[in-house]
């Protein structure tokens, strides 16, 4: 449901795009062992360090303030951000950390 609101025409290749094989459809368990195998890193075409990028941005972080935590620069931080908004399909950073929510990339401080 999560994936037909996000891309109605096309949630098993969105999440391909994500992950890096299509899922089998048959069954909720493909589902639940693929968001397993997100929540630790397996499959996923984000690299550690957009995944990184993408964990500070959830955190409420500056670009500025990414660049200096990772210790790269501001515009290497742009980068990272515009190739996980293409890989995620999104067009703002609220949208990027709403879907890595989602795909249980990064937790909630509850």
């Amino acid at each position: 449901m999560l994936l037909s609101r996000m891309h109605p025409k096309e949630p098993a290749e969105f999440v391909k795009t994500v992950i890096g094989y299509p899922l089998d459809t048959e069954g909720g368990e493909a589902v639940g062992r693929t968001v397993s195998g997100l929540r630790q890193g397996q499959g996923c075409q984000l690299t550690p360090r957009e995944l990184e990028v993408v964990r500070q941005l959830a955190e409420g972080k500056s670009n500025r303030l990414i660049a200096r935590t990772l210790g790269i620069s501001e515009r290497t931080v742009k980068v990272h951000l515009k190739t996980v908004f293409s890989k995620f399909r999104v067009a703002s950073r609220t949208e990027a950390v709403l879907s890595a929510l989602r795909l249980g990339l990064v937790e909630t401080g509850r």
